[in-house]
């Protein structure tokens, strides 16, 4: 399986994703909603996926909000994949 279809997957599967919603805000940012109880599992997938490289630098920013924690995709594995041909513009605009 790709590494596109496996982030794919840890995202957007209907049985086991962990995105509450994922949309493009701008050009440059993907980001994706997750419950707060979802992340550290969302973490260990990512690094499954990519290497625990994407932890080398501290880690990434993340947006805490009320109900969720939003993450731009683009910043932690925008090196990793190619998130424009995972999560086309045109169908996940948000």
């Amino acid at each position: 399986m790709s590494d596109e279809l496996k982030i794919y997957k840890l995202l957007v599967d209907k049985e086991h994703g962990f995105a509450e919603e994922i949309g493009w805000i701008n050009d440059e940012q993907l980001c994706v909603w997750l419950n707060y109880y979802d992340l550290e599992d969302f973490a260990v997938g990512l690094s499954r996926i990519c290497g625990d490289g994407i932890f080398d630098d501290g880690g990434f920013n993340a947006n805490l909000q009320d109900r969720y924690v939003c993450i731009d995709l683009c910043e932690v594995i925008g090196d990793c994949v190619n998130l424009k041909d995972i999560f086309p513009k045109e169908e996940y605009e948000h």
